[in-house]
């Protein structure tokens, strides 16, 4: 754990001296939920919850968005780490193979916590009623999903020797996973397609940030077409134990 906090200390130091991605931090989210909310305001319709606006259904999306881009910034650094020597020296204690998993996990934990609690600040704008909202269960679907997110990074970015190979992956796979995640439109349900659409995982962390955000007010027409708490929770405990342990293997296959 002393590994883990030390490169924990390491990142947010790395992050504070980072003004654009500061900046990033802040504004990225909120642009893309205000250009999506705006774009979409005028042809978005679900069928049976008229009262829902395109803001509204793309918010929970954008928190899990914003998980997403921690871990793939958060883990880009193996990269960058292992061309500088860095990775290498972290490598030399057994103490610290463990510790530099953790330490991006937490890291990427901190950030993503800091933006979603500033982001959800314009949940009411979007038509929530925050006394509504599931707190405790939010909380186990942000850590949860940042988790995972920064696990799936950590997985790519150990094996990939440059940051081109990452993002090229990123683009391929991750960005696609999201957006047909049901986050920027609704998953078709009681078909072959949408049956294959919730097995993305991204799926499972919508559904999860959606039932949290919603809370007791969760639509019934919304619910319909949703994976149930137990199920998106018992499913994202599965993804973050398996890929937790691929991560810690190839740490400790000492492939860096």
């Amino acid at each position: 754990m002393r590994a883990a906090i030390a490169l924990w200390r390491r990142e947010m130091i790395r992050f504070g001296r980072q003004p654009s991605r500061v900046v990033g931090v802040v504004l990225q989210p909120l642009l893309v939920w205000a250009i999506a909310a705006v774009g979409f305001s005028g042809i978005f319709r679900f069928p049976g919850v008229d009262q829902l606006q395109a803001a509204q259904f793309f918010f929970p999306g954008i928190i899990v968005m914003m998980l997403l881009f921690n871990g793939i910034f958060s883990t880009i650094s193996v990269i960058e780490d292992r061309q500088a020597g860095f990775l290498q020296a972290a490598l030399a204690g057994p103490s610290a193979r463990a510790g530099i998993v953790i330490g991006k996990v937490l890291s990427s934990l901190t950030v993503g916590l800091g933006q979603c609690g500033l982001f959800l600040c314009l949940a009411p704008l979007a038509g929530f009623n925050l006394a509504a909202t599931h707190w405790p269960l939010l909380i186990l679907a942000v850590v949860f999903t940042a988790t995972g997110c920064t696990l799936i990074g950590m997985i790519m970015a150990w094996r990939l020797r440059t940051s081109s190979a990452y993002h090229a992956l990123m683009s391929a796979l991750l960005l696609p996973g999201w957006f047909l995640s049901g986050a920027v439109f609704p998953l078709p349900a009681g078909s072959p397609l949408g049956t294959v659409l919730r097995m993305n995982p991204f799926a499972w962390m919508v559904d999860l940030t959606r039932s949290a955000v919603y809370g007791s007010e969760l639509p019934e027409g919304l619910e319909d077409i949703m994976l149930s708490v137990p199920q998106a929770l018992g499913y994202l405990s599965v993804l973050v134990v398996i890929c937790g342990l691929v991560s810690l293997r190839q740490v400790g296959g000492r492939h860096g």
